[in-house]
């Protein structure tokens, strides 16, 4: 089982919608949690990751459509970094461990 993290942002101050989606990562059972990379927003860094969520302003929600609140969204990713890790050429680590996928995947 597997869980899809994206993150809403430009939100409209009228109509509340939001402009841009972006896809943050995976949650898959017995794995590492796998984090998008999104060049245009972040470079593949968790510790750069976390500060850009933190300092923006969005939300983030999962496939089912339920909002995460950002400190709720940062303990998954943090808690399991102790699971299997990802496979695929197209995966990279960064300075701490964390994954991240170089291709879209969902």
């Amino acid at each position: 089982m597997s869980m899809n993290y994206y993150y809403n942002l430009n939100i409209c101050p009228c109509c509340g919608r939001c402009e841009e989606r972006i896809h943050l990562g995976k949650n898959s059972y017995g794995r590492k949690f796998l984090l998008q990379a999104n060049p245009s927003h972040y470079k593949p860094s968790w510790y750069v990751m976390k500060n850009w969520l933190l300092s923006t302003n969005g939300y983030i929600e999962d496939e089912y459509g339920r909002i995460i609140s950002k400190n709720d969204f940062i303990k998954i990713v943090e808690g399991n970094q102790k699971e299997q890790p990802n496979k695929g050429s197209d995966i990279i680590k960064d300075e701490e461990g964390y994954e991240f996928c170089l291709a879209d995947f969902s």
